[in-house]
C-alpha cells in the first residue's frame, strides 16, 4: 500500500513489526506481538519535551474517555529517548503506573519502520499489527473521533498470541 512507502523508506509490514522487541519500564524484552488482536493507539515522545508530556496528558485523557465505548483499543506511550538515563527519567516522570510505556531507543530502524519524524507523533496499529496511519490526530487536536471511527469488528477476529517475555538480570560477580 501508498503506507509502505513513504518519504522514501519503507514502513513495516506485520511480519517485521511482530519481529521487534521493545523494553518494559521494569527492563523486560517484550515482543510487539503483545499488541495483536486489538488496535493500538501509539504515542511517540520523548524525556525533556514539554509537548510530549501535555500530549501525553490528552492521550490519558482519550483512554479514559473511551474505557466504556471501546475496550478493542489499546495505548501505549512509546519513548525513542536515546539514553537509559533519559528513559529512566520519563518512567519516573509518568503519574499513573498504569500507562503502558515501552521505550525502544532512538533507534534508526524504529523511527523509519514506523516513519516517526516528529515528536509527539500519533501511529495507529491494526489489530494485525499492520500500520494503519503514522500520521494521525495527536491527542490534543482529535485523536479521540479518529478512534472511534475505528472498525471495531476487526479487533474481534483475532486471538491474542501468547507472548515471549525475557527478562534481563545484571551481572553479579
Amino acid at each position: 500500500s501508498f503506507l509502505r512507502i513513504m518519504n522514501g523508506s519503507e514502513l513495516w509490514s506485520s511480519s517485521d513489526l511482530v519481529n521487534q522487541v521493545w523494553t518494559t519500564p521494569a527492563l523486560d524484552l517484550i515482543s510487539l506481538d503483545e499488541l495483536e488482536g486489538k488496535w493500538a493507539a501509539i504515542l511517540v515522545v520523548k524525556s525533556g519535551s514539554s509537548a510530549s508530556m501535555r500530549e501525553w496528558s490528552a492521550f490519558r485523557a482519550v483512554e479514559r474517555s473511551m474505557q466504556s465505548a471501546r475496550n478493542d483499543i489499546q495505548f501505549v506511550v512509546l519513548s525513542i529517548d536515546g539514553t537509559r538515563l533519559a528513559w529512566d527519567e520519563l518512567v519516573d516522570s509518568r503519574q499513573y503506573s498504569s500507562d503502558m510505556l515501552r521505550w525502544v531507543g532512538a533507534d534508526t530502524r524504529w523511527l523509519d519502520g514506523l516513519s516517526i519524524e516528529s515528536i509527539p507523533q500519533t501511529i495507529i496499529l491494526s489489530p494485525t499489527l499492520e500500520v494503519h496511519s503514522v500520521s494521525t490526530r495527536l491527542p490534543s487536536q482529535g485523536l479521540g473521533p479518529v478512534l472511534k471511527q475505528l472498525n471495531y469488528n476487526a479487533s474481534q477476529k483475532h486471538s491474542r498470541r501468547s507472548h515471549c517475555y525475557l527478562t534481563l538480570h545484571p551481572h553479579t560477580s
